[in-house]
């Protein structure tokens, strides 16, 4: 068995130059590190009720936000019909998955209440935003927010 010096002086040359551009390229590129990395993942969803009926219907989400940092903001809407012979008030409630996180997540909509004829439907803006006074307790946060649909016969 004859051994080739030059091949494996070569292949641990080649192994050496691949390790240090790698490195090089890593070192360059500066990858993010840490929870404020990834940023908070915040969804949201609105729930059916027996009177009215929602597009996009939960559990699919109308906010789906993954990367959202303080400042920043996401919204997203969807759409109640009144499925009732008489019209109906309708209020959403968002309710937060850890009410800890929702001090520093703002959830707000810009048409909380609604009245619809039978038959009628409307559309409910949402929009969700971190603090710019959060802290650290948004960095890598998850939270989803269930929207609740109240309706009653609008007098």
């Amino acid at each position: 068995m004859t051994v080739h010096t030059g091949i494996w002086s070569a292949r641990i040359w080649g192994a050496l130059a691949g390790i240090v551009a790698a490195g090089a390229l890593l070192i360059a590129s500066h990858p993010a590190q840490g929870g404020a990395a990834v940023g908070a993942e915040i969804t949201a969803h609105a729930d059916l009720t027996g009177e009215l009926s929602v597009t996009p219907a939960g559990p699919a989400d109308f906010i789906h936000v993954r990367t959202l940092r303080p400042g920043q903001v996401a919204s997203g809407t969807f759409t109640v019909t009144n499925q009732t012979g008489q019209a109906q008030r309708v209020q959403a409630r968002a309710i937060p998955s850890d009410p800890s996180l929702a001090t520093v997540i703002d959830f707000s909509f810009a048409n909380r209440s609604v009245v619809l004829a039978p038959g009628q439907s409307a559309r409910i803006a949402a929009r969700v935003r971190v603090s710019s006074t959060a802290g650290s307790r948004w960095e890598a946060a998850l939270l989803d927010y269930a929207v609740l649909l109240r309706s009653k016969d609008a007098a």
